[in-house]
């Protein structure tokens, strides 16, 4: 499966990345907002097709489904993607790219503007203001060209098409609805495609006569088949299989791709103002991901409610320990979650509205350490993880947590164990700082669950640092 994945993201960093050096072959024979019109509307026509055929959400067809997905439609496909065939009869096919690698970090400074979802901190107001900067060297490194009316203004045009593209997206994203990725591209496709239609008839059919060459209909049918019909597909079962920050790659990977064809293929200098300008740019998503990455998943306390996902997600972990290894989990039961929910040990990572992690921790174990009655630290147990969110770092978020929950309870260690057996985890809990201090076979025992049983511990410990 993650194989799979990794292969679908590998398609989208390369095919997205060439869509550009497509469009410049397109629009240079062919009036560009029919070009592109052309190549959305029946994008659109095809994925519609394929989803009635199909019966993947026929009943979603209603106008009640499709008018929200109008204007994000008209913002990114007609506005921002559409405008783009125009610019890129102007502009470097590379400069375009770098500029759009900015559209994550509009959406965060939208966001911090309208006060929601995000709280700036240092790194994200670092990451704006190295982006800002990347864009007025590009701006900058092209004042000799500024002279040049139509340079000049499919530069502005293209920073504009960033914009809309930003603003589609926030959009999008805030009409949330139940019809699935699928249909909500096949309209917004039609709808941004049948808007640049229109936009051709009123200002090309007079000026600018088609012309249908092979070049034409090969860029045509690229773009519809690769970057918009595998390339979207790709990109919806990469989000489905890997952790989205894994997916978010291609927005570093695309402008190298299109900086790359210009240079190749159509003869675009890339000047050493331009690539410092695409470090920066690219510096500058990386940041900003990278901080509000780590502010995405919360830690709450599990509730009653909970207890059906956070059994499937014990289920998912047991399968997984099976696959592995003869030593596993036992199946848990609804009682026994809710008894740990009771006693307010219990606890889940969320991502957004999704159940990404569970665990629980005690402070005392008697059994497992020795404990004595008055000795005290934080104590991880049974921690699982949901596959679409391993590789998060989530492990480091919980060890976070319990130096925090530490220190408010004022003891000095935090401790958890793994079967002996487990090489590999021993050697990541060394890696992530905890120390090993010894095997411990444990006794038979009523007070721990059946797979503890005769069973080899590995004990690691985290003492606090003193202040």
């Amino acid at each position: 499966m993650k194989t799979r994945a990794y292969i679908a993201l590998t398609l989208i960093c390369v095919l997205w990345g060439t869509t550009y050096f497509a469009i410049k072959i397109g629009v240079d024979h062919f009036p560009p907002f029919a070009f592109m019109g052309i190549r959305h509307t029946v994008a659109g026509i095809l994925l519609a097709v394929f989803l009635l055929v199909f019966r993947v959400g026929k009943d979603s067809f209603t106008w009640k489904n499709i008018r929200p997905q109008l204007i994000p439609g008209l913002l990114m496909i007609g506005l921002g993607n559409g405008l783009l065939g125009w610019v890129e009869k102007y502009v470097p096919t590379g400069l375009i790219a770098i500029l759009f690698a900015l559209v994550p970090v509009y959406v965060v400074v939208y966001n911090l503007a309208s006060g929601k979802r995000e709280v700036p901190n240092k790194a994200v107001i670092a990451g704006i203001f190295t982006g800002l900067a990347g864009v007025l060297l590009i701006f900058r490194d092209s004042l000799s060209q500024m002279t040049d009316r139509s340079y000049a203004s499919g530069l502005a045009v293209a920073f504009c098409c960033t914009l809309f593209w930003a603003s589609g997206s926030i959009i999008s994203k805030n009409n949330r609805s139940a019809t699935g990725p699928f249909f909500n591209t096949a309209i917004q496709l039609l709808s941004g495609g049948i808007f640049l239609l229109a936009v051709s008839l009123v200002t090309e059919s007079r000026t600018q006569q088609p012309t249908l060459t092979s070049e034409v209909i090969w860029a045509m049918a690229y773009l519809i088949v690769f970057g918009s019909l595998i390339g979207f597909m790709a990109y919806v079962y990469a989000v489905e299989h890997l952790p989205l920050e894994q997916v978010t790659v291609h927005t570093y990977v695309n402008p190298l791709v299109a900086i790359l064809l210009g240079w190749a293929f159509l003869g675009e200098t890339v000047t050493g103002n331009i690539l410092l300008a695409t470090l920066l740019i690219l510096w500058s998503v990386y940041m900003v991901n990278r901080a509000l990455r780590k502010r995405k998943f919360r830690i709450l306390k599990t509730n009653i409610k909970d207890i059906p996902a956070v059994l499937e997600l014990y289920r998912e972990g047991i399968a997984l320990q099976k696959s592995r290894g003869k030593v596993h989990w036992p199946d848990f039961t609804a009682e026994y979650v809710r008894e740990e929910i009771n006693n307010g040990c219990h606890y889940k990572i969320m991502y957004g509205r999704r159940l990404a992690a569970v665990f629980s921790i005690v402070y005392n174990e008697p059994v497992i350490w020795e404990d004595s009655p008055g000795e005290k630290a934080v104590y991880l147990h049974r921690m699982a993880v949901h596959s679409r969110f391993r590789g998060n770092g989530l492990f480091g978020l919980v060890k976070d947590w319990m130096l925090e929950e530490a220190r408010s309870r004022k003891v000095t260690a935090i401790r958890l164990d793994t079967w002996s057996e487990s090489k590999g985890l021993t050697a990541y809990y060394q890696k992530a700082g905890f120390c090993l201090v010894g095997i411990r076979k444990i006794p038979e025992t009523t007070e721990l669950q059946d797979h503890y049983r005769n069973t080899e511990l590995a004990l690691f410990e985290m003492k606090l640092p003193r202040h």
